[in-house]
């Protein structure tokens, strides 16, 4: 039986997506492979992991350090929830492609349609716009 593409080692899933300069960087210790198993268990994602891991390394003196040290964290903390990047169903009434309502002559305006802007729902609408 040959193993697919989700049966694939976290560990060696982690490595290969690493940069080349970085993933020179990390030594496979046990202890990163501790981690990365744990973070993966406690349903963190590789790229998501990895993104998490190599973050903001521009001028770190250890870069493997820090990648484990982040890994650590990860492997005792949930993945943060990432927000739906699906937008509502388009009402008709605004602009499709930037979802603001439509001034007078029928352009896009600042104000954000109260019925499928994406923020609509999140946010307060805009004081110094009016509603139109």
């Amino acid at each position: 039986m040959t193993a697919g593409k989700n049966d694939q080692d976290p560990v060696r899933a982690f490595r290969a997506a690493l940069p080349n300069h970085i993933g020179a960087q990390l030594h496979p210790t046990e202890r990163t492979v501790v981690f990365i198993h744990a973070a993966v268990g406690r349903g963190w994602t590789i790229a998501a992991l990895v993104a998490e891991a190599t973050r903001s390394l521009g001028g770190v003196v250890n870069p493997g350090g820090v990648i484990t040290s982040r890994l650590e964290h990860c492997a005792d903390h949930d993945p943060p929830e990432t927000p739906s990047k699906s937008r509502p169903t388009w009402c008709g009434a605004c602009d499709e492609a930037t979802r603001h309502t439509l001034d007078d002559y029928g352009e896009p305006s600042p104000a954000r349609c109260t019925d499928c802007h994406p923020y609509a729902a999140r946010k307060a609408p805009d004081d110094l716009v009016p509603d139109r």
